[in-house]
């Protein structure tokens, strides 16, 4: 028998292509022991609706979305992504850091979110297309970035200046891995005339560890019609 639950894990991960087994765990099974989650994994593994393969860093598995999964999937009429054999390594820790910083704005009670899959589908933006956004209205939107490596000044100047186009824009977070990134990111808003109470920048590893310094400068979401 498949449960409400269930269905939200199976639409997450077609939704991000892939999850960990404790990503899985906070999200959907917060209220239960971490082995109910892996138990209920293993299930919908069995029943082949998933498909599983190791963290390369950890002893974790990494779970992604069968075609029986999907096909599970259209009979709620959802709007799907196609089925994906595999996903692209060479992005996997960026988007995992994706998901571990949405952990904590949903922990928060910011649950409301559009993933960049759906934004590029929905053609929101141009070319350049953050990682995440987070919805605090229908008209007032949270856009999250997760940066890892160094960008040409030129290719940041052209990606906030689209950004801070942007009707909803309420704030731009860069999450960086480390000060020298911060800084670039902050010199080339300086450098260009953007706005900076437009965007902030912080540590991406201080944000995971306590996050609250960064989610106390939001309001507080307000209920869209649906959530996480």
């Amino acid at each position: 028998m498949i449960t409400d639950r269930d269905i939200k894990v199976l639409r997450f991960l077609n939704e991000f292509g892939f999850a960990r087994t404790s990503v899985i765990n906070d999200l959907f099974f917060k209220d239960r022991c971490p082995s109910v989650c892996s138990r209920r994994l293993k299930i919908l593994f069995n029943q082949k609706l998933l498909m599983t393969s190791k963290d390369i860093r950890s002893t974790e598995n990494i779970y992604r979305i069968s075609i029986d999964g999907i096909n599970i999937l259209k009979n709620f009429q959802i709007d799907l992504f196609p089925f994906k054999k595999g996903f692209p390594l060479g992005t996997f820790i960026h988007d995992d850091y994706v998901q571990r910083v949405l952990l904590k704005f949903c922990f928060a009670g910011f649950k409301q979110f559009i993933s960049e899959k759906r934004m590029k589908r929905k053609k929101i933006f141009d070319e350049h297309v953050p990682d995440l956004l987070i919805l605090l209205s229908s008209d007032r939107h949270v856009f999250i970035e997760v940066e890892l490596s160094y960008k040409s000044k030129k290719r940041l100047k052209e990606k906030l200046e689209e950004i801070q186009r942007y009707p909803l824009n309420e704030l731009t977070i860069y999450f960086c891995i480390d000060e020298e990134l911060e800084n670039r990111i902050n010199l080339v808003i300086k450098e260009n005339n953007l706005r900076p109470q437009n965007f902030l920048t912080c540590n991406l590893a201080e944000f995971l560890k306590d996050p609250q310094a960064i989610l106390n400068r939001l309001d507080k979401p307000v209920p869209l019609k649906e959530a996480l």
